[in-house]
């Protein structure tokens, strides 16, 4: 038995995809990427947060221990040996880290302690200041999150407005 056309095209249109259907597919995954990327980048840059919070704490313990020992607050966190006395001229001691740079430990934030006389500073303490770098350089609303030797927290966007709230979560 012999079939003709129009029961040929039948028995072949079931075995594939129409272009409008797949134009279709693409559509919605292409709806559904625009939603999820920009919620997936926010989400990582929230959490790579948490790289700064983990420095600025552990860089504040390392700041009073040394304060215990030699009475005075360092500025400097990268020399090889912990050192309270150093010649005129240079800054006040150094945590003795031995680390290459100011960053956090997955380097997505530069750290700088800051002492009296410096703006901000309260007197006879410190500020810690972890500026987003790198990846983390995205994150326009907490480009610097500070924690002084009081316990102040603090933060600012990437035009300088303060967002500590925004930052710095109870």
């Amino acid at each position: 038995m012999k079939m003709d056309r129009t029961e040929k095209m039948r028995s072949t249109a079931a075995y594939g995809f129409s272009l409008i259907e797949l134009m279709i597919t693409v559509v919605i995954i292409g709806l559904l990427a625009s939603i999820a990327y920009p919620a997936y980048t926010q989400y990582t840059t929230k959490s790579r947060r948490t790289d700064a919070y983990n420095a600025l704490t552990q860089v504040a313990n390392d700041l009073e221990k040394f304060y215990s020992e030699c009475s005075a607050y360092p500025t400097n966190m990268t020399a090889t040996t912990r050192s309270c006395t150093l010649p005129a001229g240079t800054p006040a001691g150094s945590l003795g880290q031995g680390a290459t740079a100011n960053v956090s430990l997955n380097q997505y934030y530069a750290l700088k302690i800051e002492v009296p006389p410096t703006a901000g500073v309260p007197p006879s303490g410190y500020l810690i200041t972890a500026t987003a770098q790198g990846r983390q350089a995205s994150d326009k609303t907490c480009a610097t999150i500070t924690l002084n030797n009081t316990g102040a927290k603090g933060a600012k966007n990437n035009l300088g407005t303060v967002t500590t709230t925004s930052c710095w979560k109870n």
